[in-house]
């Protein structure tokens, strides 16, 4: 028993160690945390309480300051701990890929999904670049995302459907705050542009779709100020921005990671919810030009240039029209990651 009580002692002394060193560098928490601290303070008072009231009957005042320093500085110490090992675990263990996926049916047209990230490192845009350069040396026809352009009441509408500016994302201030940089379109500076197509849906036609289940304009969201989180940003340390930086981006690692979780939470929800619908049209919706412009091109080699999220729907419809449609080869990438 005694060397229990030790090895706890030795434990709780180590996560309050962690604890106190934390104190000086997490000056805030990630939105996932905040239920994990919650469950851990609810644990800390119980516990405090417990100790305190036990002390005050032993008159052993002392022993209640010192035990509630150690739990306060071990709670948070587990807390440290716990967000280092999702940090690391995220960031270089297993952090998120999107591959260059290759397809290819009995007729021997190939499919090259190309998985985009609107934010990456420059490392990783360079990278797709080189591989476009390789698909193009190859003769394939490319693919290319990016929603038309629409009238002005369609901009206006969507916009105030969504509570932001979704006709002007700033992805480069989103970058800036990860620390990365946005997708440009030079990744097809080598490329012909007759070889490149865009067959995405315009605005007004996302608008008509939306609209169909959100008539009376329900604002999906609450606006989004990028500003102050770039104020923000640029009232800390180098050494905080970086540990922000480090959580922020184990967090979108872990999304990616959790791509078909999120196209089942669309697809299950998108009839309840116009916020869920509004991402199945961005979605599903424009997906269906890709798969007709290949279904009806079986001649050539195509690129699909598009986002991760794109690439789940458009294989399942390419299944779905054509049974001999499979995947030959992944090519992983790692949009992330600074190595």
């Amino acid at each position: 028993m005694k060397i229990l009580a030790l090895a706890g002692t030795i434990i709780t002394y180590f996560f309050a160690i962690i604890g106190l060193v934390g104190l000086f560098y997490l000056d805030w928490i990630s939105g996932i945390f905040l239920i994990v601290a919650a469950f851990l303070m609810a644990a800390m008072f119980a516990v405090l309480l417990r100790i305190i009231f036990k002390s005050i009957r032993e008159k052993k005042y002392w022993t209640t300051i010192r035990q509630i320093v150690v739990t306060i500085c071990a709670i948070f110490g587990f807390f440290v701990t716990f967000t280092i090992g999702f940090v690391v675990y995220n960031n270089y263990i297993s952090p998120a890929k999107l591959a260059n996926v290759t397809l290819q049916n009995d007729q021997w047209q190939k499919v090259v999904f190309v998985k985009m990230s609107h934010i990456a490192t420059e490392k990783f845009f360079e990278k797709k670049k080189n591989s476009l350069q390789n698909l193009n040396n190859e003769n394939y026809t490319f693919l290319a995302e990016g929603v038309g352009t629409g009238t002005t009441d369609s901009e206006t509408r969507i916009n105030e459907i969504m509570g932001f500016d979704f006709t002007n994302l700033g992805y480069a201030q989103i970058a800036e705050i990860f620390g990365f940089t946005e997708q440009k379109n030079t990744l097809y500076d080598s490329i012909s542009p007759e070889k490149i197509k865009n067959v995405d849906l315009t605005l007004d036609e996302i608008f008509s779709l939306v609209w169909e289940k959100n008539p009376q304009q329900e604002t999906m969201m609450e606006s989004q100020n990028l500003e102050e989180s770039l104020q923000l940003i640029a009232s800390l340390s180098d050494h905080q921005r970086n540990i922000m930086r480090e959580i922020l981006t184990s967090l979108l690692n872990m999304m990616i990671k959790m791509t078909d979780y999120q196209i089942a939470q669309i697809e299950k929800n998108r009839d309840t919810s116009p916020i869920f619908h509004f991402l199945y049209v961005i979605l599903n919706e424009r997906n269906k030009p890709v798969v007709d412009y290949i279904i009806s091109h079986p001649d050539e080699n195509i690129a699909v240039v598009y986002g991760a999220l794109h690439f789940p729907g458009i294989l399942q419809w390419l299944q779905q029209k054509d049974a001999s449609w499979k995947i030959i080869s992944v090519e992983p990438f790692l949009p992330y990651s600074q190595d």
